[in-house]
C-alpha cells in the first residue's frame, strides 16, 4: 500500500509547488483607472506696457501701466465654457481714478472650426473725484450741494463716476491650425458714465510661426 501513497504524495507535491511558486513570485496586474479631465479651470496672466492704450486713447497719460487677471473656467461640455474673470490695470484718468478694474463673464461655444465669445463687461473706476469750473453740483437723491473740484488746468470738466457696462460678441475663425481670423462688436449704452452710448468694432487676424508641443506620457 505504501507503493501507491507515496507516489501520490510526491505528484500531488509536484503539482502543487509551480502554483505556489507563481503566486508568491508574480506581481498582481491590475489596470490604471482612466483619468478623467477636470470641467474647472483657471487662467492667471500680469504684465506691463510702455502705455495702455484702449481704442486709440491713452489710459495712462501716455505712461507706463501694470495689468494682472485671473479667470475662472467651467467646460459644461467639450463645446461650451462658462467663464468669469476680474482685471486690473494701473491708469491716470482726469478724474484721478485710482485704478481700471474689470469684471467680466460670458459663454464661450464653438462649432467645429468657428469660436465664439458671448458676454458682458463692467469697468470700475474707484476713487473718482469731480472737477467742475461752474456753479456747484447738486448731489442726486440728496438736499445738499457739493462742491467739485476746480476745473483741470486745461479748463476741462470731469465727473467723478465714470464706470459703466459693456456687451460684447466675438467670432473667431480658424481657417488652419496655424491662421485664424476673428471679428468682434462691443456696445454699451453709457460709455464712461457720460450718457452717451457707443458702439465699438474690430477685426483681427493671426498667424502662428511655430507652436512647441510637450512629448507625450506613457
Amino acid at each position: 500500500m505504501k507503493k501507491f501513497v507515496i507516489p501520490a504524495v510526491i505528484a500531488i507535491a509536484a503539482s502543487s509547488a509551480p502554483a505556489f511558486a507563481a503566486d508568491l513570485g508574480a506581481k498582481m496586474v491590475t489596470k490604471a483607472p482612466v483619468a478623467v479631465p477636470s470641467p474647472w479651470d483657471v487662467a492667471i496672466g500680469a504684465g506691463i506696457a510702455s502705455d495702455y492704450n484702449f481704442r486709440g486713447i491713452s489710459q495712462s497719460s501716455n505712461q507706463p501701466s501694470v495689468n494682472a487677471y485671473f479667470e475662472g473656467r467651467y467646460n459644461s461640455s467639450a463645446n461650451l465654457q462658462w467663464y468669469a474673470g476680474i482685471g486690473g490695470y494701473s491708469i491716470d484718468f482726469p478724474n484721478r481714478a485710482a485704478a481700471e478694474i474689470d469684471l467680466y463673464a460670458g459663454v464661450r461655444p464653438t462649432f467645429d472650426k468657428l469660436a465664439l465669445d458671448l458676454g458682458a463687461l463692467y469697468y470700475y473706476y474707484p476713487g473718482g473725484q469731480c472737477f467742475f469750473g461752474g456753479a456747484p453740483l447738486l448731489a442726486v437723491g440728496a438736499a445738499s450741494v457739493v462742491a467739485c473740484n476746480p476745473a483741470l488746468p486745461n479748463g476741462n470738466y470731469s465727473k467723478e463716476e465714470a464706470s459703466f457696462l459693456e456687451f460684447y460678441a466675438k467670432a473667431t475663425y480658424n481657417f488652419t491650425d496655424t491662421f485664424n481670423m476673428g471679428v468682434g462688436v462691443f456696445y454699451t449704452e453709457d460709455w464712461l458714465n457720460t450718457g452717451a452710448d457707443g458702439t465699438y468694432g474690430n477685426v483681427t487676424a493671426k498667424f502662428t510661426v511655430f507652436a512647441v508641443s510637450t512629448p507625450e506620457t506613457i
